[in-house]
């Protein structure tokens, strides 16, 4: 078993490095080259070699088979006719129903050409059709590739459908021949979709959390919801995790010991451990499958195997070995797991816990109790960091309450009342009994938030390797095992982080990719201004919260000093609570503001300057406009002859009259195009008084509104402007320092092959 975890490694590490890659080689290549390692295998460092290689051929094969199985761009947009089954619960809103739904067939409605498509997301609006797991279906569809926005520190969506196997995504059109035409009930997907049926028939004050630890249903968990749990460090207690199924299987195991014991005296022959492990992990698996088995829970169902498997062989193979295992399984099963923000939450709690613990279980009981929570604190801070943007040292005392209390109280209860949902009266009641505590529970994090968010941190410096290094020597030292010397110098590389000064160029203006809206950012060496927040697509996710602030905090960035709503549109300013409830703002300017509002009112003639650069607000004055577009404030940005021009969603009456009063500046060098590339904005009259060097569109891919319009793009090319996309260039970059321009694309430096 020597050598087990270092080709284990080997193998692990060569699937994860294909993830890294910007594009995938040929396959005919890699067998090419294999041949000849075949050939030298008689060397032991070879032999070595061909592990390794293996895993790079693994990740090869899986990233192509993946590719394959996209929707391509040129077929994107058009009609489909689809066959096949309902594989998911169904995620139900007022407006609609999304699925997971596994093709069988489909073909293009125009030609009949058949498509190599795997699994769909789709959304079904305005239907009243019920949809369950188990039905086939018939459906006209419209599909596009998987996208996502475009920024450093957005989550990746595109790698996550990809990992999950999703093809395309798309919705459901109005067709006579959407037919439901076979129903297959029975089984794990029919009892979980009558256990939430039930959980939600129950009319319980926390029944949202209720489905989320029975069935694994978060989908009714509202955006404040999640907003809380992340303050708190707990998003990990009230939805089905790897510690609750590390729970359940714990729980099982004990069970099993009680079981193997009756067993052991009735066939003597049938050790008490095998007995245990094998109760443990069909419990860990039944409650994996309670939650749809995704890839989280086959991850910590790996994790769970591996301990038993380390328990019941644990004089022939170490744990380390064990979860050198664990790492090859996953890399296996899902190449992309590295770029998963739980795989890396994950495999560093058990790290934690087997390095740290190292001969200390003899410890006084409360020592015990909060050394595991100090140091999966520890060894998880910096994944959260870096994934999260911030991180409450408060954690540690949140946690040690909660994790007893959910595991020990309100699981079992839940899974007691999933076991008899036969029985109404005993599962009612032990539902009734968790929602009770939960309750008082929800309460605790509440107040316990309003302190979580007064002592969280998060980094001053842009995420960078150097940084990801420093964070890693840091937690390696500190969660050092006893006796090991000078372990409290991991102090050292936290405390140079944190008081660190991000670089900044002189002048940076970055218009992040937000789909069809607006958010700008501009920096200065000692300042930040955010112009714009983006849109609220959901009560679940918003611009602001969800990709303005990872980005400043992927910047370093925890502070704003100004920022500027330049309408009321929620294409511009939907995103604004998000932002303000995120990261702290020293003031704002909006167009107009309600009495009691700690805003100002933008008007033209405000004016201010930072580290020498000027800001300077054109428009609007005190007339009414009839339209909320021509209240927008404009800004105008100044220094050392670059001018930069922000004018929101104004269009012809406002661009005219800003032209001929004198007021809009000539010959910019860089346009945030007003109104989206509208064909209402843009006139001739402001395109020939401005003449801008670079004109960015801040638009949504393929969307219903054509922004920007062919004509506008034309008009701006007549007089020389170079012209940027968000919705193919994603967040653009215009950075200013020693007077030279550099410009970055987001989209076009994206470092992997499936982006």
């Amino acid at each position: 078993m020597s050598r087990l975890p270092k080709q284990l490694v080997l193998f692990a590490s060569g699937v994860f490095l294909v993830s890294l890659f910007p594009k995938l080689p040929s396959i005919w290549w890699l067998l090419a080259f294999a041949l000849l390692l075949v050939a030298l295998s008689r060397y032991a460092c070879i032999r070595l070699i061909i592990f390794f290689y293996t895993g790079v051929c693994w990740g090869v094969f899986s990233g192509h088979q993946m590719m394959n199985a996209q929707l391509s761009i040129d077929d994107e947009l058009a009609e489909y006719d689809v066959k096949g089954s309902v594989i998911s619960l169904p995620n139900v809103n007022e407006r609609r129903v999304r699925f997971e739904f596994e093709v069988h067939e489909v073909h293009r409605t125009s030609d009949g050409q058949p498509l190599p498509l795997n699994k769909l997301l789709l959304s079904w609006y305005d239907s009243e059709q019920q949809i369950v797991p188990g039905q086939q279906w018939q459906l006209r569809v419209k599909l596009r590739r998987p996208r996502n926005f475009s920024n450093p520190a957005s989550f990746d969506y595109r790698g996550w459908l990809m990992s999950q196997g999703i093809s395309a995504t798309g919705y459901v059109r109005a067709n006579s021949n959407n037919r439901l035409f076979a129903e297959e009930y029975g089984g794990l997907s029919s009892w979980r979709i009558s256990l939430r049926e039930k959980i939600q028939a129950s009319n319980l004050g926390k029944q949202r959390f209720l489905a989320a630890l029975v069935v694994g249903d978060g989908s009714g968990l509202s955006g404040e919801d999640w907003r809380r749990l992340r303050l708190t460090g707990t998003t990990h207690l009230l939805v089905i995790s790897g510690l609750h199924i590390g729970f359940v299987a714990t729980l099982c195991y004990a069970l099993g010991i009680l079981l193997g014991r009756f067993v052991n005296l009735q066939f003597h022959q049938i050790p008490t451990p095998l007995v245990a492990s094998v109760f443990s992990l069909v419990g860990a698996v039944l409650y994996s499958g309670l939650a749809g088995l995704g890839l989280p829970a086959i991850r910590a169902l790996v994790m769970v195997a591996v301990v038993l498997l380390v328990r019941l062989l644990r004089t022939r193979i170490s744990f380390w070995c064990g979860l050198a295992f664990a790492a090859a399984v996953i890399a296996f099963i899902d190449p992309l797991a590295i770029h998963s923000l739980g795989f890396w939450l994950s495999f560093g709690a058990v790290t934690a816990l087997l390095w740290g613990m190292t001969g200390l279980w003899g410890l006084i009981r409360w020592r015990r109790f909060w050394l595991p929570q100090w140091l999966v604190f520890l060894a998880l801070s910096g994944p959260i960091l870096i994934g999260f943007g911030d991180q409450t040292v408060l954690s540690p005392l949140v946690n040690a309450v909660a994790i007893p209390w959910v595991s020990l109280l309100i699981v079992p209860l839940c899974l007691l009342g999933a076991i008899f949902s036969w029985l109404p009266v005993v599962s009612d009641g032990c539902w009734r009994l968790a929602n009770w505590q939960l309750e008082y529970l929800w309460e605790l994090l509440g107040v316990a938030e309003q302190y979580c968010q007064d002592f969280s941190v998060s980094l001053p410096l842009a995420h960078s390797l150097t940084l990801f290094l420093t964070l890693a020597l840091a937690t390696g030292l500190l969660i050092l095992p006893k006796g090991f010397p000078a372990r409290w110098l991991g102090i050292v590389p936290v405390f140079c982080l944190f008081f660190a000064k991000q670089p900044r160029a002189e002048l940076q203006v970055t218009t992040l990719d937000v789909g069809q809206g607006l958010a700008v950012v501009v920096q200065t060496p000692n300042h930040t201004l955010l112009y714009d927040t983006g849109a609220r697509f959901s009560d679940r996710f918003d611009a602001g919260s969800g990709i303005v602030v990872p980005w400043l905090r992927s910047q370093g960035i925890g502070h704003l000093d100004k920022l500027m709503i330049s309408h009321s549109d929620n294409d511009h300013a939907g995103g604004e609570r998000g932002v303000l409830e995120s990261i702290s703002v020293s003031s704002i300017l909006k167009p107009q503001a309600d009495q009691g509002d700690s805003v100002s009112v933008c008007r033209a003639g405000m004016h201010w300057q930072w580290d020498g650069v000027l800001f300077e607000v054109l428009h609007p004055d005190s007339q009414m406009y009839d339209k909320t577009n021509n209240e927008s404030c404009v800004l105008a940005i100044h220094y050392q002859g670059q001018i930069i021009l922000l004018p929101g969603d104004i269009e012809a009456t406002v661009e005219n009259q800003l032209a001929t009063s004198g007021v809009l500046p000539r010959n910019i060098t860089l346009l945030i195009a007003p109104h989206h590339g509208s064909k209402t904005s843009s006139t001739p009259t402001f395109v020939n008084a401005t003449r801008p060097d670079s004109v960015v569109f801040s638009t949504g891919y393929r969307h219903q509104f054509g922004h920007p319009h062919a004509s506008v793009v034309d008009r701006y090319q007549h007089v020389g402007s170079k012209a940027y996309n968000t919705a193919y260039s994603g967040a653009v970059t215009f950075r200013y320092d020693a007077g030279n321009w550099t410009v970055f694309e987001h989209r076009r430096e994206l470092p992997y092959y499936w982006q």
